[in-house]
């Protein structure tokens, strides 16, 4: 993650309130991913999510990206679902050598510009 970060051609977003980091966001332009997206739970259903969604998104777009991809946890495809995005295959992530979680693959389609919804 700390290369995804660090990599300059990456969308990298940073949600916070007086000082206080609330989540983070990365979508990989050229892999046409959205690698993460946190919210903290203690600040969870506020709305927090759905903002940075919409200024990664949007970002995206002006970079020339017109799909975004990404594998949901299961408890987020509502969420994306929500926000637009379509569920294609489930599957598994693997997140370290000794991890993986099951995942939703889905994707949203942008037209020549932003859509919004």
């Amino acid at each position: 993650m700390r290369n995804v970060i660090a990599n300059s051609d990456n969308i990298v977003i940073v949600g916070e309130v007086d000082s206080c980091v609330l989540g983070f966001g990365i979508f990989v332009p050229r892999l046409e991913e959205l690698c993460a997206l946190y919210v903290h739970p203690d600040a969870g259903r506020r709305g927090i999510g759905k903002v940075m969604l919409q200024t990664l998104e949007r970002r995206a777009v002006e970079q020339g990206n017109l799909c975004i991809r990404l594998n949901a946890s299961l408890n987020a495809e509502a969420f994306y679902h929500s926000n637009g995005y379509n569920s294609l295959s489930r599957g598994k992530f693997r997140l370290s050598a000794d991890f993986e979680m099951d995942c939703v693959k889905m994707e949203k389609h942008f037209g020549s510009r932003l859509t919004r919804g």
